[in-house]
């Protein structure tokens, strides 16, 4: 059951990624002050292989390191999935060098609040399932 959830965590943190990233590009640009849903789901689409294939294994990796050393605290998930969005901004800035450092900072942002946003889906889903298992049925 936690794999449909992070599945749906996936799809709910690449729709909310893009629109919050295309409601800042249509904030900086004077000529176009429209917000379009086609430009929504475009960054949608082209998200959303990055949380299936990235987001799923390393919040898998997590929820087993935390559960092996006994950290189930809200404190230590919010600290790992900050330090793996920190992790991928390094390899990204690695492997393409030659950036400005304003390029290195929005790139630094935008993968840790992936990160954190997607915990934070994962996080109100599992909170939800447990919510639904104690609603007791009345006929």
């Amino acid at each position: 059951m936690t794999f449909i959830f992070r599945i749906l965590a996936s799809f709910l943190s690449a729709i909310s990624m893009s629109f919050l990233l295309s409601t800042t590009v249509y904030l900086f640009d004077q000529e176009e002050t429209q917000l379009i849903l086609s430009d929504i789901m475009l960054y949608a689409y082209l998200m959303l292989p990055f949380f299936l294939l990235i987001g799923i294994p390393v919040s898998l990796l997590i929820d087993w390191y935390l559960t092996k050393i006994r950290k189930k605290t809200y404190l230590y998930h919010i600290l790992s999935y900050s330090t793996v969005g920190i992790f991928l901004t390094l390899i990204v800035l690695f492997t393409f060098p030659g950036g400005r450092m304003i390029e290195w900072f929005i790139s630094f942002s935008v993968l840790t609040v992936c990160a954190l946003i997607y915990f934070h889906f994962l996080y109100l889903l599992k909170k939800w399932f447990i919510f639904y298992k104690n609603i007791p049925l009345k006929s």
